[in-house]
C-alpha cells in the first residue's frame, strides 16, 4: 500500500551522489526533503513499523556514506541521531513516533470538533454508546479508525483537566496537577471521586488547609501552581505539553520520543545547557558536525576500526608511536603536536590523549570565548582534514600553513555571515565590527561610535534575585531594552488619572504581592493597593493576577482610571488581541476583560520596569502583610521616595 512513497525516496536517495555533498548538506537534504515525502500517508492511517525502519535505513544509508562493497560503518545507531540536537543527537525524526504524533492530531480534532462529519461518523460506528476517550478497536476496524485510536493512546498521555470550578473533576481519578507525569495525585487520602471543588474558596483560592489534611506536600507544591479564574468555570481537558493548551504535532511528537526513550533505557546526553551553546557556534554545518563526531566518538580512527575488525592494528599510520584515538589523531601525534605549537592554546597533552566522549573539548570551551572557540574547533577540523589528505596519499601540509589557513577559513565565513546580516538589517543598524576578522574591519577610527553603540545595546540587565523575584514579563528583552530602562515614569493628561500595577513572589511562602498606585496629572498619589495572595503561578499568570485584582480594588473604590500601565509585555499584548486559547493564561485575561468593561475608554500599555517603581514596591511591601492596605489621598510610605523622585 505504501510501496510509492519507498520507491520515491529510494530514487531520490540514489540520484543524489553523496560524495558532492558536505554532510552539512546532507542533513539539510535528509530534514527537508526526504523526512516530508511520508507526511501526508502519516497523517492518515498507521505505517507499519517495518515500513518504518525500511525508511530509516535507507536515510542511515545515505548520512554515513557509502562505497562500493556497499555503506560505510555506521558509528552511531539511528535512533541516536533521532534524538534533539540538545539531548545530543542530531534533530532527525523517529518515523515511528512522528506517525503517532500526527494521528494524535486528528484524536485532538474529533476531541475539539464532536460535530464535524468525521466525528458524527466515527461515532456512529465505534462509540455510538460511550465518549470518544473511552472508545474501543471494536471489530474489523478501519484503517482510518485504526490509526486514530493508535494516535488517542499518545494523546491521552498528554491531557489534563483545567480547573474552572472543580465540579466535575475527580480529585483522584481524573488527570489534573500539572507536573506529574499521570497528572494524579501521588499522595492522596480523600475519596477517590471527591470533587476538586472542595478545595477550593469563594475567593478562587485553594483552601491551603484543607489540602494539607488530605495531599502530601509534594501534590500542595504543584495544585498551587494552578490560577483559578473568577469567570470561567468549565473544567475543560488541555493538553498539558503546550502554552496554549491546545495540541501541537511538535510537542506530541516530543512526547511520543520520550516515552520511547523511557521504555528502552535511553542513553542520551542531558546536557542541554552544553548543547545548546555548541550549536549556537558560528561555524559551518560541516565543522559543526565534525565537532558532534569528536564528542560522540564517532571518528574512524584506527583504534575505533581495529576494534570492530577492519584493520588488523591500532597504530597511527602517520607516527608509528602509539595507538591511534581520537585524542591521539587530533592532539599528541606529533604532527598534531607541531600544529597546536604555531598557536597561542595551551594545551594539556595528557588530558587531551586520554579524551573520551569529548570532554577534554568541553572543558576548553569553558576557559574560552566564544570566538576564540570556534577557531578552536576549526583548527581541530583542519587537522582531521591533513590526516585524511596524508591517507589518501596526501602530503602533510606545514604546521604554519595549516594555522593560517584555518584561520582564513573561518574568517571568510564569519565575513560572509556579517554581509548576509548587513543586507538584512535596516539602514538604522549596523553589523558589529566584532564579527569581521582584524584584517577585513573597516576603519575603527570612524566606526568607534557605531561601535560604542553596539556595545552599549547588547548590555544585559541587572540581575533579578532568587528570594523575591519581580515577575515582569521577560519577554520584552530584547536588543533596545536596556537603553529604554531610563525612560521615567510619565503623568497622565489632564484631568486623567493613570494607574500603575506590579506583582512580586515569595517563591519559598507561595505567596504573590500586589501593588497598585493610582496617580493624576501633577503625580500626586490618589489611592495606592498593597496586597498579597496565595499562590506561585508563571510570570505572566501573576501579571495577569495583578491587574485583575487591581482593578476590581479600583472598581470597588469607585476610582475612575482612564489608563493602566503594566511592565508585563504578554498581559498587554493579550489584551490589545482577540486571539483565544485553552491555556489559564487566557481565562485570566478574559477575567481582566471584565473588569476593564467597567471602566469607558480604559487603555492598559506597556511601560519598562524603570517606569514601574512605584507599583513594584508596593508588590514588595505586600508580601510583609497579613492583610490587605490601601491609602486614599496620601503617599504610601513604603514608596515615598520613589514618588518624590518621580514628581
Amino acid at each position: 500500500m505504501f510501496s510509492s512513497i519507498k520507491e520515491k525516496i529510494w530514487r531520490l536517495l540514489h540520484a543524489w551522489n553523496d560524495k558532492l555533498f558536505s554532510i552539512g548538506g546532507k542533513e539539510v537534504l535528509l530534514k527537508a526533503v526526504v523526512q516530508s515525502i511520508p507526511t501526508y500517508a502519516m497523517s492518515c492511517f498507521r505505517l507499519p513499523i517495518g515500513f518504518c525502519n525500511q525508511i530509516e535505513s535507507m536515510m542511515a544509508n545515505f548520512w554515513w556514506g557509502s562505497n562500493k562493497d556497499g555503506s560505510k560503518i555506521h558509528w552511531k545507531r539511528w535512533k541516536m541521531l533521532c534524538k534533539s540536537k540538545f539531548e545530543g543527537g542530531m534533530g532527525f525524526r523517529s518515523f515511528v513516533d512522528f506517525n503517532q504524533a500526527m494521528l494524535a492530531k486528528q484524536a485532538w480534532r474529533i476531541l475539539e470538533m464532536p460535530h464535524s462529519l468525521l466525528s458524527r461518523l466515527l461515532k456512529h460506528r465505534y462509540f455510538s454508546r460511550n465518549s470518544f476517550l473511552d472508545a474501543h478497536l471494536g471489530h474489523s476496524p478501519s484503517l482510518t479508525w485504526q490509526g486514530i485510536y493508535w494516535g488517542r493512546e499518545l494523546l491521552l498521555k498528554g491531557l489534563r483537566y483545567k480547573i474552572g470550578s472543580g465540579l466535575h473533576v475527580r480529585t483522584g481519578l481524573d488527570p489534573w496537577i500539572p507536573g506529574h507525569s499521570e497528572f494524579r495525585p501521588v499522595s492522596y487520602i480523600g475519596q477517590p471521586d471527591m470533587p476538586v471543588s472542595t478545595f477550593i474558596q469563594d475567593t478562587m483560592e485553594w483552601d491551603l488547609t484543607l489540602l494539607g489534611e488530605y495531599f502530601g506536600q509534594i501534590d500542595i507544591d504543584r495544585i498551587v501552581t494552578i490560577p483559578l479564574s473568577f469567570y470561567q468555570a468549565q473544567d475543560k481537558l488541555i493538553w498539558h505539553h503546550n502554552s496554549t493548551g491546545i495540541y501541537s504535532v511538535k510537542t506530541g511528537f516530543h512526547l511520543a520520543n520520550s516515552i520511547t526513550d523511557a521504555n528502552e533505557e535511553s542513553t542520551s546526553d542531558n546536557n542541554n545547557t552544553w548543547w545548546k551553546f555548541f550549536w549556537a557556534l558560528q561555524l559551518p554545518p560541516k565543522i559543526k558536525i565534525f565537532a558532534w563526531r569528536v564528542i560522540q566518538q564517532a571518528l574512524p580512527v584506527a583504534k575505533a576500526l581495529h576494534k570492530r575488525k577492519i584493520i588488523d592494528s591500532a597504530t597511527c599510520s602517520r607516527c608509528q608511536c602509539a595507538w591511534e584515538s581520537i585524542g591521539h589523531a587530533l592532539f599528541t601525534c606529533k604532527f598534531a603536536k607541531a600544529v597546536w605549537k604555531q598557536t597561542q592554546y595551551r594545551i594539556d597533552f595528557t588530558g587531551a590523549h586520554a579524551m573520551f566522549n569529548g570532554d577534554y573539548v568541553i572543558h576548553k570551551a569553558k576557559t574560552m570565548d566564544k570566538v576564540e572557540f570556534e577557531n578552536f574547533i576549526c583548527l581541530l577540523w583542519s587537522i582531521w582534514n591533513d590526516r585524511n589528505s596524508v591517507l589518501h596519499g596526501g602530503t602533510n601540509r606545514v604546521a604554519s600553513v595549516l594555522v593560517s589557513q584555518a584561520q582564513i577559513y573561518i574568517d571568510k565565513y564569519r565575513l560572509a555571515k556579517a554581509k548576509g546580516r548587513e543586507r538584512s538589517h535596516t539602514p538604522d543598524q549596523v553589523v558589529p565590527n566584532q564579527l569581521l576578522p582584524q584584517s577585513l574591519r573597516p576603519n575603527q577610527q570612524s566606526n568607534s561610535q557605531q561601535g560604542a553603540t553596539n556595545q552599549q545595546v547588547s548590555r544585559p540587565g541587572p540581575d533579578i534575585p532568587q528570594q523575591l523575584q519581580h515577575n515582569s514579563d521577560n519577554n520584552a528583552a530584547g536588543p533596545t531594552a536596556t537603553a529604554a530602562n531610563g525612560i521615567p515614569w510619565k503623568p497622565p493628561d489632564v484631568n486623567c488619572l493613570k494607574m500603575n500595577v506590579d506583582a512580586a513572589v515569595n517563591a519559598m511562602d507561595k505567596v504573590l504581592g500586589i501593588g497598585a498606585v493610582v496617580r493624576n496629572c501633577k503625580g500626586e498619589v490618589v489611592a495606592a493597593l498593597s496586597k498579597s495572595v496565595q499562590g506561585h503561578f508563571r510570570s505572566d499568570e501573576m501579571e495577569a493576577k495583578a491587574l485583575f485584582h487591581s482593578l476590581n480594588w479600583a472598581f470597588q473604590q469607585q476610582i475612575p482610571i482612564s489608563q493602566v500601565e503594566t511592565d508585563a509585555l504578554r498581559v498587554s499584548s493579550a489584551l490589545a488581541t482577540s486571539r483565544k486559547d485553552l491555556s489559564c493564561f487566557s481565562d485570566l485575561i478574559d477575567d481582566v476583560r471584565c473588569l476593564l468593561s467597567f471602566f469607558p475608554r480604559v487603555t492598559v500599555t506597556h511601560i519598562r520596569r524603570h517606569a514601574n517603581q512605584a507599583a513594584h514596591g508596593l508588590a514588595k511591601y505586600a508580601l510583609e502583610l497579613d492583610e490587605d492596605v490601601f491609602w486614599m489621598g496620601e503617599i504610601p510610605h513604603p514608596i515615598f521616595s520613589i514618588i518624590v523622585n518621580e514628581l
